[in-house]
C-alpha cells in the first residue's frame, strides 16, 4: 500500500509541475500517454486487484477502509485514462489537423469549436456549425473504439460492465442519481426558454430558439454587450478586493503561485495542484466578459479551499478521494455573479446592469445544469451501448431538451469517458446548500464577511474524507437537491 500512495503520490507532483509549465507556455503540452506513462505500474490490474481485496478485509477499522476505497476509486478512474489516451491524444490530432472551408475561411476543427461564435452574422455561424458537426461525425469511430477498449478493461479489473466500472470510480450509481434529473428539468424548462428566446433576441432581433444554432447559442452566452461593464481592467481587482474582505490572502501566504504575467501562457483561468495544499498553481489571464470573470472567481475560490487543507493530513486524506466538495466551492464563487450587490460594489454597475447580468448569469448557469442532467442518461448509454445511431440520436434530443436550440449531432464525438458526471450533478446541489448556508449564517452580502471566509476555510479540514452527502450532512441537511440548484437560478432570471 505505501508503494502504491508513494507511486500516485509522485505522479501527481510530476503531472501537475508539467501542466503547469505547459499552461505556463515553458514547454510543450505533453501527451496523455506522456503524461500518464508513469501509472503504468499502479494501474495494472493485479495491483487494482489487491487494493479492491483490501476493501473488505476484516483486518482493518473503518477509517483505513475509507482510504483504500478512495483509493481504489482513484486508481479505477487513473486506469480508464489511461487505457483511452491515445485515442485522447488521437482526437486532439484531428482537431488539429483537420481542415475545412467555411463562412468564407479555412477552419482547423479546433478553431471552429473554440472560435466559432466570434462571427457576426447568423448565416455564417450556421454554415459553419453544419460543417464542423459533418467533419466531427467522420471522427465518430475514435469515441466508438473509446467505449469499446473500457469494456476490455472492465473485465480485467473485474467488473461485469463499462457502466459498473464508472460507478465504482465515482462511488455513485446512475440508478440513483438518474431518476432526479427529470423534476429540475420540467421545473426549470419554461424558464430556460423564455429567457433564450430574450438572450437570443439581444444578439440578433431575427433569432427565435426554433431557428437558433449551437454557434448562436454560444454567442450569446458569452454576452458580449456586457463587455463594456464586465471589463478586462477591473477584473483582477474586483477578484482580489473580494478574496480580500473575505479575509484570504490571495496568493494563501504563499501556498499559492499566480502567473499573470508570462507572456507565453494559455489564455484563460487555470488551477493546477502540484502538491495539496503547499504548491497550487494560478495560471491567469485578464479578458473581458462571463468567461473571464467566472473563471477567475471559480479557480481562485477552489484554491482558497484546497490551501486550507491542513497539511498535517496522511497524504490520502489531503489528495485521494471525492472530488464534489471543490466543485461546489468553485461554482459557489462563480456565482457570486449572480449577486446584483456584488455587481454593483466590484463593478459600479448600476441598478439595472447588475439586474440584467445577474438574469444572463442565472441563465447561463442553468443551462450548463440543464445540459449536465439531460444528457446523464446519454452517458449511461454511451457507456452501456456504445456508439451507434440511436445514442447519437438520444444526444441531440437530449441537447434540444436542455438548451432549447437546434442540436449539433456531431457534438457527441467529443464526449469522454463520463467519469464526473454524477460526482458533478452532486457537486451542483452541494453548491446550492452552501449558498444557503452562507446566506442564512452571513447575511446577502457574505462575499464581504471574513466570517464567511472563515466558514469555507472550515469546510476544509477534512479534506477528501467526505462526500457531497456527508458534507451537506454536517450542516444539518438531510438530502441534497437538485432542484434547489436549479430554484435559485430561475428566481435570479425572474427578477
Amino acid at each position: 500500500m505505501n508503494a502504491i500512495l508513494a507511486a500516485v503520490d509522485d505522479f501527481l507532483k510530476e503531472a501537475g509541475a508539467r501542466s503547469y509549465r505547459a499552461l505556463a507556455g515553458l514547454e510543450t503540452k505533453p501527451t496523455m500517454v506522456e503524461l500518464l506513462a508513469p501509472l503504468t505500474e499502479a494501474t495494472h490490474p493485479e495491483t487494482i486487484a489487491f487494493v479492491r481485496e483490501l476493501t473488505t478485509s476484516s483486518r482493518i477499522d473503518a477509517v483505513k477502509r475509507s482510504r483504500v476505497e478512495r483509493l481504489h476509486a482513484v486508481l479505477l478512474e487513473f486506469a480508464m485514462r489511461r487505457h483511452v489516451a491515445p485515442l485522447d491524444d488521437a482526437l486532439a490530432a484531428a482537431l488539429a489537423s483537420t481542415t475545412f472551408g467555411s463562412a468564407g475561411k479555412t477552419w482547423t476543427l479546433a478553431e471552429a469549436l473554440r472560435d466559432g461564435w466570434t462571427l457576426g452574422s447568423h448565416q455564417a455561424r450556421t454554415q459553419l456549425v453544419a460543417d464542423r458537426s459533418t467533419a466531427l461525425l467522420e471522427l465518430a469511430p475514435l469515441l466508438s473504439r473509446r467505449f469499446d477498449g473500457l469494456a476490455e478493461l472492465a473485465t480485467s479489473v473485474g467488473f461485469p460492465s463499462t457502466r459498473a466500472l464508472v460507478e465504482a470510480s465515482e462511488r455513485r450509481t446512475f440508478e440513483k442519481l438518474e431518476p432526479t434529473t427529470e423534476e429540475p428539468l420540467k421545473q426549470s424548462d419554461d424558464a430556460a426558454r423564455d429567457l433564450t428566446g430574450f438572450v437570443l433576441k439581444r444578439l440578433d432581433p431575427q433569432l427565435r430558439p426554433s431557428s437558433a444554432n449551437a454557434i448562436d447559442l454560444a454567442r450569446a452566452l458569452a454576452a458580449p454587450w456586457f463587455f463594456e461593464v464586465l471589463r478586462r481592467e477591473e477584473l483582477s481587482q474586483a477578484v482580489s478586493r473580494t478574496l480580500g474582505e473575505l479575509g484570504f490572502a490571495p496568493n494563501a501566504h504563499g501556498k499559492i503561485l499566480i502567473d499573470s504575467d508570462t507572456p507565453t501562457r494559455r489564455p484563460g483561468a487555470h488551477l493546477v495542484r502540484v502538491e495539496v495544499p503547499d504548491q497550487l498553481r494560478l495560471v491567469l489571464t485578464a479578458d473581458a466578459g462571463f468567461e473571464a470573470y467566472a473563471g477567475w472567481l471559480g479557480t481562485w475560490g477552489e484554491a482558497q479551499l484546497l490551501a486550507a487543507v491542513p497539511k498535517t493530513l496522511p497524504f490520502v486524506d489531503r489528495v485521494i478521494g471525492d472530488g464534489a466538495l471543490v466543485m461546489a466551492a468553485r461554482r459557489l464563487f462563480e456565482s457570486i455573479l449572480l449577486d446584483e450587490g456584488w455587481l454593483k460594489r466590484a463593478l459600479r454597475a448600476t441598478t439595472a446592469q447588475a439586474r440584467e447580468i445577474a438574469r444572463v448569469f442565472a441563465w447561463r448557469q442553468l443551462l450548463q445544469l440543464r445540459e449536465e442532467l439531460a444528457l446523464l442518461g446519454v452517458k449511461r448509454g454511451l457507456l452501456e451501448r456504445g456508439v451507434v445511431r440511436a445514442t447519437v440520436d438520444d444526444a441531440a434530443a437530449a441537447f434540444e431538451r436542455a438548451l432549447t436550440v437546434q442540436p449539433e449531432r456531431g457534438h457527441v464525438v467529443l464526449e469522454g469517458v463520463p467519469t464526473q458526471a454524477l460526482t458533478s450533478l452532486d457537486a451542483w446541489a452541494l453548491e446550492a446548500v452552501l449558498a444557503h448556508e452562507l446566506r442564512e449564517r452571513f447575511n446577502e452580502d457574505w462575499w464581504r464577511n471574513p466570517a464567511a471566509g472563515r466558514f469555507l476555510q472550515g469546510l476544509a479540514s477534512r479534506g477528501t474524507t467526505d462526500d457531497a452527502a456527508s458534507v451537506a450532512a454536517s450542516l444539518g441537511h438531510r438530502a441534497l437537491e437538485l432542484t434547489d440548484a436549479v430554484r435559485r437560478r430561475v428566481l435570479v432570471m425572474g427578477a
